[in-house]
């Protein structure tokens, strides 16, 4: 990012408030790990810290403070796709029967295979691009 805003700086706040709260959640989620109020509560507090850091990516790049580029898009998307993850994944666990509650794991699974793959599709046309014709 090339300036700070004050919104900017309000999201940093937030997000640094969620942070502090996160050894609180894991400690909870470590002492009830079969509970799935604590999965809950301890993915609630990722899905925010998520969200909260896409906010104020998105906010850098509408203002025109944020250099465009593949390291920025490949962050945009690793960031909607955790967005999308907790957002699913973390209430169904709490009302899934007991087996099924791999489904949002496995999820997640495919979910980060598929952003592996399109990672290694955009390294090769970047590649492609970079590479003179003979």
């Amino acid at each position: 990012m090339e300036k700070v805003t004050s919104g900017g700086l309000a999201l940093t706040f937030l997000f640094l408030f969620f942070v502090s709260v996160l050894p609180f959640t894991t400690s909870v989620w470590g002492h009830h790990i079969r509970e799935p109020l604590a999965f809950v509560l301890y993915f609630s507090i990722q899905f925010a810290l998520a969200f909260l850091l896409t906010l104020k990516l998105e906010l850098a790049r509408w203002k025109g403070y944020l250099k465009p580029g593949p390291e920025t898009l490949q962050l945009r998307l690793r960031l909607y796709g955790m967005c999308l993850i907790m957002a699913v994944g973390t209430p169904t666990v709490g009302y899934l029967p007991r087996q099924y509650q791999w489904v949002p794991v496995g999820a997640m699974g495919i979910a980060v295979r598929m952003m592996r793959v399109w990672k290694n599709r955009q390294m090769k046309q970047a590649l492609l691009a970079v590479q003179p014709e003979s």
